[in-house]
């Protein structure tokens, strides 16, 4: 079951667009919205067990464990993203992006 979802154009400025280009590694309007197809599964499949009742973590920490789970299930693939990746998507030093690399 296949689903379109529709962004405004104006839904990113043209600063976020080059910076989520620069944080998906996409050098092309394809590949971007591959990227963003993949990171949209994630974010919905969190959405969906919160809005089917299914045990959410409650501390921000189990939560950041929680959607990195889901990234790496969808976003990369099944593959553990680097500290740098990891780094840059939640906004966190390398340090504590490792320590919840590890955490997952």
């Amino acid at each position: 079951m296949a689903y379109t979802v529709t962004l405004p154009d104006n839904f990113f400025s043209t600063e976020e667009l080059e910076k989520l280009y620069k944080l998906f590694d996409s050098a092309d309007p394809i590949s971007f919205e591959q990227s963003l197809n993949k990171l949209c599964q994630a974010a919905l499949t969190e959405y969906k067990e919160m809005l089917l009742g299914k045990g959410l973590p409650t501390r921000a920490d189990e939560i950041k464990q929680h959607r990195l789970l889901h990234l790496i299930t969808y976003f990369f693939q099944n593959s553990l993203p680097n500290e740098a990746e990891v780094s840059s998507m939640f906004q966190l030093t390398e340090t504590e992006a490792r320590a919840l690399i590890r955490n997952v």
